[in-house]
């Protein structure tokens, strides 16, 4: 579990240091951006300048990032696609439909897939940073389940 949640902070630092650097800043500074959507990605901006990654760590990530560009983008089409349909499911047929819950696996699948990606470029990237570096992805991503979860919580309140 422990290496998955690392693999998961890795792509989330290697998405804010290359390709989602600009949509990241759209989605969260325009207009009805979510309110944990703004906390997570200010969170992010500080978290990202105190990783101190070298030149030559950026360099080297962007070059792993840039291996997977078309991969990256067809993942985020795969699963707008599969959310896209999950809501249209419901909205034509009920949550309960047998359609809705095609829909459901569809966007399962694509999450699984997405899991999958994140861990295979987490482990191209992990080797570039240093031990202290990965210890504050793993501290950072334990901070920002916990804020999650705290939100959560709060739901119905």
């Amino acid at each position: 579990m422990k290496i998955i949640t690392v693999c998961v902070g890795l792509a989330s630092v290697l998405a804010g240091l290359s390709l989602a650097a600009g949509p990241l800043k759209a989605a969260t500074t325009g207009e009805g951006s979510h309110p944990l959507r703004k906390m997570l990605a200010g969170r992010f901006a500080t978290f990202r300048e105190s990783l101190a990654l070298t030149d030559s760590q950026k360099q080297e990530i962007r070059g792993v990032l840039k291996g997977y560009t078309s991969r990256i983008k067809d993942q985020w089409d795969e699963s707008k696609t599969t959310r896209d349909s999950m809501r249209d499911a419901v909205k034509e047929h009920g949550a309960d439909s047998a359609e809705a819950k095609a829909a459901a696996k569809a966007v399962g699948t694509s999450a699984e897939h997405r899991a999958l990606l994140i861990a295979e470029i987490a482990t191209k990237v992990k080797p570039i940073l240093t031990a202290d570096q990965v210890s504050k992805i793993e501290s950072a991503w334990a901070e920002i389940e916990n804020l999650i979860d705290a939100r959560f919580a709060k739901v119905g309140e």
